[in-house]
């Protein structure tokens, strides 16, 4: 605990395939005081290993702090059994202020009362875990696809600039939230209302291939004028 690292890369890459056969932590700060300065890297590229499902990760814990401000763009692997999993713990922070674009199999999993992704446009098959009573923001975010996000009890996720959800799914806790007042397109996504889920979004507009459900006496609206699938399905 409090102590600095820093280093002066602009790119952070991977062997494709990286075969290393084993879980990994690339990046870790644990304590009050302990900063890893990687302001500098712009880009970062993981890729899958072709032998097993490993998981590569970076933790944030206990105070500690990662910088990443600098990153633009995000790729993880490119198998869905194989993370990237950034892990926010205790208090930890990881610095994503000037992260635009996800893509690869990417999850961030959020136990910390506040965390944000400022100026995200855009994701592709990224899970968002968020811990009981923690709040993920996503203010700029206009869609997310094949994302499934997962909701503890008291969960928040804030998405308030979404319009598409797409070929997604939510998982809920009792009393969690999921605030989209703009979104209209979840084609192809799994969407349930039921007491203690808080959906907050208008009628959807696009709901193709998508699945809906309603229980325990609540009610679920749409304003689409059709209904359609793929062809073949």
């Amino acid at each position: 605990g409090g102590t600095t690292g820093r280093v002066a890369a602009l790119s952070y890459n991977t062997p494709n395939p990286w075969n290393i056969n084993s879980d990994i932590t690339l990046f870790s700060a644990d304590g009050v005081g302990s900063l890893l300065d990687l302001s500098s890297i712009v880009t970062m590229t993981t890729h899958y290993d072709q032998n097993r499902c490993s998981t590569i990760s970076v933790n944030a814990k206990n105070n500690g702090i990662i910088d990443l401000s600098g990153l633009t763009t995000l790729n993880g692997p490119e198998a869905g059994c194989r993370e990237l999993d950034f892990n926010i713990q205790n208090s930890g922070n990881i610095r994503l202020g000037s992260l635009h674009q996800i893509f690869g199999y990417t999850r961030f999993n959020v136990n910390a009362p506040q965390f944000s992704l400022p100026v995200l446009q855009s994701a592709s098959t990224t899970t968002l875990s968020i811990g009981a009573g923690d709040t993920l923001s996503l203010p700029q975010a206009a869609s997310l696809a094949s994302c499934p996000v997962i909701l503890a009890d008291g969960a928040r996720l804030d998405a308030p600039q979404m319009q598409s959800f797409t070929s997604a799914s939510v998982t809920w806790g009792f009393n969690s939230t999921l605030n989209a007042p703009n979104l209209v397109d979840v084609s192809s996504s799994s969407i349930t209302w039921a007491p203690g889920q808080n959906l907050i979004a208008p009628p959807f507009t696009n709901i193709f291939a998508a699945e809906l459900y309603v229980t325990g006496g609540t009610t679920g609206r749409v304003a689409a004028l059709s209904y359609n699938t793929p062809n073949p399905w």
